[in-house]
């Protein structure tokens, strides 16, 4: 099993599993508690500037997959990996909802093109 070892793994990962999507896509990678890679899963795939995001059915997910952690990335096509008020407010939700059911969420990354950004670095996390 793939082991993400930080942020650029968890890139390069999810690089090849968006492509050259011109529409945003959500992605989660559901981990054991050694930071495996049990599966990943795309939660959503939506326009060219936003995608529908469900807390609800990103948990159900890890719980389906038994996961003890999960990493969050998805993409801004537009080239800007800035997050939007949005990327922050479900992250927080994420996190909390996360917490109370055991797991432990690890990053939330947003790529764009040649960049990218870092919920955990940014200190968003």
């Amino acid at each position: 099993r793939q082991v993400l070892s930080g942020p650029e793994a968890v890139i390069a990962a999810a690089r090849a599993r968006f492509g050259r999507s011109g529409t945003e896509e959500f992605w989660a990678a559901l981990l054991d508690n050694k930071n495996r890679v049990l599966a990943w899963e795309r939660v959503s795939q939506g326009t060219v500037d936003q995608t529908a995001v469900y807390p609800r059915e990103i948990l159900a997910l890890a719980l389906k997959h038994k996961a003890s952690g999960l990493i969050l990335v998805h993409n801004h096509p537009g080239g800007d990996p800035r997050p939007s008020e949005a990327d922050i407010r479900i992250t927080a939700q994420l996190a909390r909802a996360a917490t109370d059911l055991g797991l432990r969420l690890l990053d939330h990354l947003i790529v764009a093109e040649d960049r990218h950004v870092s919920f955990q670095e940014q200190g968003l996390l």
